[in-house]
């Protein structure tokens, strides 16, 4: 992934000099998925495509699936549905919940099965979503800002 910069040969139809696009609303909810990524262990994460049971998306509308220790993030770049298997959690309730990226709010959607595939949907229309799953005996609730 690459960023326009003078001097370079473009690289995955960068529009903007990097430097540029720093003050972009979407360079701000970083600051958000960073403090989301903290609030775990990620010392024991890793991508973790397996999760996502429906459709994966494509190049522009990928989803992506990072487990942990207890946990798990996966980015939905748009509105949509997901079959997500909780099975690698090895939780027998998970607790799910929406993180909007853009502004650091977690939505609590409820405690489910741990050994079963569940089908969740993004809250209301929109870019950028992520579902967090925990193993509902190790964080009991979703902390509501981040």
């Amino acid at each position: 992934w690459q960023m326009l910069d003078a001097g370079r040969t473009p690289v995955g139809n960068a529009r903007n000099y990097w430097h540029r696009v720093l003050d972009l609303p979407g360079a701000w909810d970083m600051i958000h998925v960073r403090n989301l990524m903290e609030s775990r262990p990620r010392i024991t994460g890793a991508p973790d495509p397996a999760m996502i049971v429906s459709d994966p998306g494509n190049e522009v509308n990928h989803l992506q699936a990072f487990r942990g220790e207890g946990f798990a993030f996966i980015y939905l770049p748009s509105n949509r549905s997901i079959t997500v298997d909780p099975v690698p959690l090895k939780a027998e309730r998970i607790r799910a919940w929406w993180f909007n990226p853009r502004t650091g709010v977690a939505e609590k959607i409820g405690d489910f099965n741990g050994t079963s595939p569940h089908i969740f949907r993004t809250p209301v229309a929109g870019v950028d979503w992520i579902l967090v799953l925990d193993d509902a005996t190790l964080k009991p609730e979703p902390d509501p800002d981040l």
